[in-house]
């Protein structure tokens, strides 16, 4: 069987552990997810090891024994390349473990720029578009808006966890 594309965005992010396949799934939908995906794997000959709760949000880790190369195999390249939106502005998984936490270096000193500016008195507006002019995008590498600015200041002050 052959994964589709359609399949796959139902169920969550796959990300590459230990040449295993792990899957991120929102809290909402992550039992329904689990029992889709529980018969995809079985039709493949695979199945679900463990299920966690993310530490970054309220979202699940679904570990699978599906090897990472036939998953990346089913979906077409930036499909698997996406999976970072889980992880919070500043952080990313560890290549050890998809459900830790590390720091992203670059997006901290974005943060720090956002924080500087705010301090300073710019408006979120001014912000967004100082750092669009900069060239500097988002994770997802598009353009700055007023609350993605918002949602850093909060976060960074405590305010939102």
């Amino acid at each position: 069987m052959k994964l589709r594309k359609s399949d796959l965005q139902r169920i969550g992010q796959g990300i590459e552990h230990k040449n295993k396949t792990t899957f991120i799934c929102g809290a909402d939908t992550a039992g329904l997810e689990g029992i889709f995906l529980r018969e995809i794997l079985a039709v493949m000959g695979y199945q679900i090891t463990d299920e966690y709760p993310s530490v970054i949000d309220d979202s699940r880790i679904i570990d699978t024994d599906l090897p990472y190369e036939v998953y990346a195999a089913c979906v077409p390249q930036n499909d698997v390349l996406k999976g970072l939106s889980t992880y919070a502005y500043g952080t990313k998984p560890s290549p050890d473990n998809p459900r830790v936490p590390i720091k992203d270096y670059e997006e901290i000193a974005t943060i720090d720029i956002i924080n500087q500016r705010w301090k300073e008195g710019d408006s979120l507006r001014a912000i967004a578009r100082w750092l669009n002019g900069k060239g500097i995008k988002t994770r997802k590498g598009t353009d700055w808006h007023a609350t993605q600015i918002r949602r850093i200041i909060e976060r960074s002050a405590g305010l939102v966890t």
